[in-house]
């Protein structure tokens, strides 16, 4: 990645459970008549990481849901440490 200086950068990544709808092989797809985005997957999220330059702490949000994506319990840890 380029850096400017004195631009920060937030970095994020996201984690999906393999599921029917989003199998191990899931290629986006923007075509005219349909679109395919990984936004339309939220019931398989599992975990979302953020982090930015300006503050290195690494956020972590853990989910444990039912089949139906239905969230059970959220889970928030920084830098490794729980936070209620």
């Amino acid at each position: 990645m380029k850096v400017i200086e004195g631009k920060n950068r937030i970095f994020d990544m996201s984690f999906y459970r393999e599921s029917e709808d989003l199998p191990r092989d899931w290629q986006l797809d923007e075509s005219y008549m349909n679109t395919e985005r990984l936004e339309h997957h939220k019931n398989d999220l599992i975990a979302y990481i953020i982090w930015s330059d300006a503050e290195p702490q690494k956020q972590y949000n853990v989910y444990d849901k039912n089949k139906e994506g239905k969230v059970i319990k959220r889970v928030h840890f920084i830098e490794g440490q729980l936070v209620e």
